[in-house]
């Protein structure tokens, strides 16, 4: 039995006519007239009296119309619901972040989706960006963050942050500093294939500069400590320093 018979059932009951209910229905009528008689075949008794004057429905008839607007309206409530679950996200969803930028993204990002879509299951990951491109393309992450020698030609992007490198050493001042000045200089990195390497090797290489790393460092924290006890200067995004 189609749920659409039962919607024109109850619109025959309601115009009294098979003719009338067919217009409004947009329906031929001996399309609609066939239905009604389909109907009645398949719960075998008769729905309609037919008269010159139009149909009226039998006992067993009004039975269907006052359940036929029950499942209507169950369908109806099923609808919206298959709506609301399309419009509303729900599930595991799994995000990559460089952990250059997670400390400053991380807590935004979680309180965001806690407060906008409860129905994720949100996964955080800190890799670097060149690791978690590499995620995604195995399918092992469903977004990431990366920086922009990272990014996949074949996949989205959109570019949402954008921040400066600081050259941090025990000497003072802020001033800006040419990328030639980093000749030479002794600097405690993290090791390839972290991000922010990665672009410092690739500037440097293109400007024929040639810093000497003193130490491949894996923890920011600990390259922060070597630089103001003057072991050699770090470079590192603002929301690290």
């Amino acid at each position: 039995m189609d749920i659409r018979h039962i919607r024109n059932f109850i619109a025959v009951v309601e115009a009294g006519s098979i003719a009338r209910a067919a217009v409004s229905l947009h329906i031929a009528q001996p399309a609609l007239s066939a239905q009604m008689r389909q109907l009645e075949e398949t719960l075998a008794c008769q729905l309609l009296v037919r008269s010159s004057k139009g149909v009226t429905p039998t006992a067993a008839g009004m039975e269907l119309g006052k359940r036929g607007r029950g499942a209507l309206d169950a369908f109806e409530t099923l609808r919206l619901v298959g709506r609301d679950m399309a419009a509303a996200p729900s599930g595991p969803v799994k995000v990559g972040l460089p952990a250059s930028v997670g400390t400053m993204l991380s807590i935004p990002l979680v309180e965001a989706v806690v407060r906008l879509y409860p129905g994720i299951e949100l996964g955080l990951l800190e890799a670097t960006s060149a690791g978690l491109g590499e995620l995604l393309v195995q399918g092992k992450l469903d977004l990431a963050v990366l920086f922009e020698d990272n990014l996949i030609a074949t996949m989205q992007h959109e570019a949402i942050l954008e921040e400066d490198l600081f050259v941090v050493s025990a000497a003072s001042g802020r001033d800006e500093i040419p990328l030639a000045a980093l000749h030479g200089m002794p600097l405690v990195m993290p090791a390839r294939p972290n991000s922010v390497r990665l672009l410092l090797d690739n500037a440097c290489a293109r400007k024929g500069v040639v810093p000497r790393i003193v130490a491949d460092i894996s923890s920011p924290h600990s390259m922060l400590q070597l630089a103001r006890a003057g072991i050699g200067a770090t470079v590192l995004p603002w929301s690290m320093v």
